[in-house]
């Protein structure tokens, strides 16, 4: 049979092969009560109809749990057939069954569009949270500053690897903005519990080029070299720490994925890495409010960024993302 298609709670995932539904049916992953569609069926039919399928007995739902068929869901071949010209987008798949809810429809940047979320974001979401964005900078100023005035670089490179574990759980507060979720403080608080080890781990990596400050004896040419080492990590890791925070995959699998995103199409990440990076610089510069208000449009594009790439399906309707969720068949 071909790769199917699977709706659960309202969203699709897939393209998965009979086993792989059926290894996620055993882990609890899926159940009788959702719904499947593969290529050449009009409509979407319960997964219980797939042949070959073993449900294990307290999967079976109740009336209760049935979960009602997506009716106003176009399955996947009509979304296909009613998009743009296929020469208009760019199309990728990625070997993620492994991992539930991790999934690259079809990925294509788009800087501008990810620069302008992040002024929404600020002229329309972040007013409606002020105390919780304050509260979650805080300790990533602290941690910021203290790192900047340790004269000894190497400890300042072990205050920075706390950077990810103190910044992703405002990343997670703009996230659910984002997705038009109402935000509350004790979301931020439970945010901070969401992966703290593997988000430490991921500071530990960005900071390993500053051992080269050890075994360099020219401490310019060692701090230059470590800078841009440092750079490059960090660039083909753009998408980890939102991946650890959001899907709460490993960090081994938050680093492939980054890895994967980042290079399918890497030189129009650089191009958006570098405007963003202007935006930034522009800010440092400035280091006046509207300096302020550079970084935070910049730091919220990278999180739409992310949301664009890995969780398109969370954003708000509009025709643009439309167009381009369909699922990639294998």
């Amino acid at each position: 049979m071909q790769k199917i298609h699977v709706s659960r709670n309202g969203k699709v995932e897939g393209p998965y092969s009979l086993e792989v539904i059926q290894e996620k049916i055993l882990a609890k992953e899926l159940s009788s009560a959702d719904w499947a569609w593969w290529k050449g069926q009009k409509n979407w039919a319960s997964i219980k109809d797939l042949p070959g399928l073993q449900f294990p007995s307290d999967t079976t739902p109740t009336d209760a749990e049935t979960q009602s068929e997506p009716l106003n869901r176009s399955t996947p071949e009509e979304e296909k057939s009613s998009s743009a010209d296929p020469s208009d987008t760019t199309t990728r798949s990625d070997k993620t069954d492994e991992t539930p809810g991790i999934t690259v429809p079809d990925f294509r940047v788009e800087p501008i569009l990810w620069i302008s979320a992040g002024w929404y974001w600020f002229r329309s979401l972040a007013i409606s949270a002020l105390p919780i964005h304050f509260l979650a900078l805080f300790p990533l100023l602290i941690v910021f500053l203290v790192s900047l005035y340790i004269p000894n670089p190497l400890l300042a490179s072990l205050w920075s690897a706390l950077m990810p574990a103190v910044l992703a759980p405002w990343s997670w507060i703009i996230m659910e903005q984002f997705r038009q979720h109402p935000v509350r403080m004790e979301d931020l608080f439970s945010a901070y519990l969401r992966a703290p080890l593997s988000l430490i781990g991921l500071g530990m990596i960005n900071q390993l080029p500053f051992l080269l400050l050890l075994v360099i004896p020219d401490e310019k040419k060692a701090e230059a070299t470590a800078v841009f080492l440092s750079a490059t990590v960090s660039f083909f890791l753009f998408y980890s720490m939102n991946l650890l925070v959001d899907k709460r995959t490993s960090l081994l699998n938050s680093l492939t994925f980054s890895f994967q995103a980042v290079n399918f199409q890497f030189l129009p990440m650089l191009l958006f890495l570098f405007l963003i990076g202007s935006v930034s610089v522009i800010g440092l510069l400035l280091f006046n409010f509207l300096g302020v208000i550079t970084l935070l449009i910049a730091y919220a594009s990278t999180i739409f960024a992310y949301l664009w790439v890995f969780s398109r399906d969370s954003l708000p309707n509009s025709d643009s993302a439309q167009q381009n969720r369909e699922p990639v068949d294998q």
